[in-house]
């Protein structure tokens, strides 16, 4: 049975890191979405860390890649299915795209 679907906001000293687990598919990302719009007011980087991601669906990817003028996003992505997904659609010529939360953390202005 997959993980259930969590989103957790970890507020660092000048940006936000947004830890999400489980699948995200056409029934979660509206919260997704919802998180990173609310995120985005704020005006603080954001690091969406898809590290504890086991499933995504073009929904998913809806909420990550939808413009947001004003943001500063980076997606934290490990080797595995979901990266193959981020490749498919070529995420990163979208978003900045890493491998480890710590490369994008150190990449952040």
């Amino acid at each position: 049975m997959p993980e259930p679907f969590a989103i957790e906001v970890d507020s660092r000293e000048g940006f936000e890191v947004v830890h999400v687990r489980g699948e995200l598919d056409s029934g979660s990302s509206g919260r997704l979405a919802q998180e990173l719009d609310a995120l985005v007011g704020t005006g603080t980087p954001i690091v969406v860390d898809l590290s504890g991601l086991s499933f995504i669906d073009s929904g998913g990817l809806h909420a990550l890649m939808k413009p947001r003028p004003a943001a500063r996003i980076s997606v934290v992505c490990p080797p595995g299915n979901v990266s193959r997904v981020m490749s498919v659609v070529r995420l990163d010529h979208v978003l900045p795209l890493y491998e480890r939360l710590e490369d994008a953390v150190a990449a952040l202005p």
